[in-house]
């Protein structure tokens, strides 16, 4: 018997089982929450809501420092290198290296 899905139930299953997966294989250690730390509620949170929308906030940034560029390089290289650092490379340092749930933590 072969059961018929439909393209957006179809598409809404593939998401459902790789997020799943996803979250089905951290190890205990890295979801196991230190004493006064984010939850692993928390840290799903950031994984899943807060990271997208960081990724997002690095393409803006990147495109915003092209014309940044532009109004700052009077500035000299200073001004350039506070540009870059504001609008590309501080919010793609919180996306990589910022551990999950940072932010809720007490």
């Amino acid at each position: 018997m072969k059961i018929n899905f439909s393209g957006t139930l179809r598409a809404l299953l593939r998401v459902s089982l790789i997020i799943a997966l996803l979250l089905a294989s951290g190890t205990p250690q890295a979801f196991a929450q230190e004493e006064g730390g984010p939850s692993q509620a928390d840290r799903a949170f950031d994984a899943m809501v807060l990271r997208p929308l960081g990724a997002m906030g690095v393409v803006l940034g990147a495109v915003i420092l092209v014309p940044a560029a532009l109004v700052s390089a009077p500035g000299g290289m200073e001004s350039l290198d506070n540009a870059y650092d504001v609008f590309l490379r501080m919010p793609l340092d919180n996306l990589v290296n910022a551990p999950l749930g940072r932010d809720f933590g007490s």
